[in-house]
């Protein structure tokens, strides 16, 4: 907060909450909001076991609608699913799975479709999402269609995905065939990974010159109006 004040227009800023305390996350936002000036919400994929679209969260969602707020959702390991593979880090594969697992959740408790103002962006690419999109459209349980009425792929296509240490081809691929690069951000997840493993590959895909823009600055100027230069 205090940088954005010292820099006006150079630093954007996502206010923490502790969202499985839904009082506190509530007197947070309005903290973050009304007195920090905050951009907007960041959350993780899952707490303790519950998914973001858990009715247990709904009270925050209300919120964060009421305020048409943007929320970066990053990825965390689960409690569920650490050490399935004794040696390997929950980071090598469980931090994208669990992006898709809370997007199932929200998927299937209306979330998206009853708290639609809100932005919401997905980091890594979507993680497992774009290539598993079509199985969640195909096996979405029946009984639960009223949750998306406009369908589960326009469900997904309306969400943003932040790109990092996510452009490798295949990853880029699938995303690019996802959704339109008007749906993608740039990231890339310093200080956990060096700037370079998302840039040097994302120059390299064949992108457009107008769509490397759109995705190094310009949707997020659509996001965040104040900090276009």
């Amino acid at each position: 907060a205090k940088m954005i004040q010292d820099y006006p227009g150079r630093f954007g800023m996502f206010t923490a909450v502790p969202l499985p305390d839904q009082d506190g996350t509530l007197r947070e936002i309005e903290y973050g909001y009304d007195t920090l000036k905050a951009d907007g919400v960041g959350l993780l994929t899952s707490y303790d076991d519950k998914w973001l679209g858990d009715p247990a969260f709904v009270p925050a969602f209300e919120e964060l609608n009421r305020r048409n707020a943007v929320v970066f959702i990053h990825v965390t390991g689960p409690s569920c699913c650490k050490n399935l593979v004794p040696g390997a880090r929950a980071t090598m594969s469980e931090y994208d799975f669990d992006t898709t697992r809370t997007v199932i959740s929200m998927l299937v408790n209306g979330t998206f479709s009853r708290f639609s103002k809100i932005r919401f962006i997905l980091v890594h690419s979507g993680g497992t999402l774009p290539v598993l999109a079509g199985r969640i459209h195909d096996r979405f349980p029946k009984d639960r269609l009223d949750r998306v009425p406009d369908g589960v792929l326009p469900e997904l296509k309306k969400l943003y995905y932040e790109v990092a240490h996510a452009t490798y081809g295949p990853p880029l691929a699938a995303l690019t065939k996802f959704v339109p690069t008007s749906q993608m951000l740039f990231g890339t997840d310093y200080p956990a990974e060096t700037i370079e493993t998302t840039v040097d590959p994302l120059a390299q895909f064949g992108l457009s010159a107008k769509d490397l823009h759109a995705i190094n600055r310009g949707n997020a100027e659509g996001l965040f109006p104040r900090l276009k230069a």
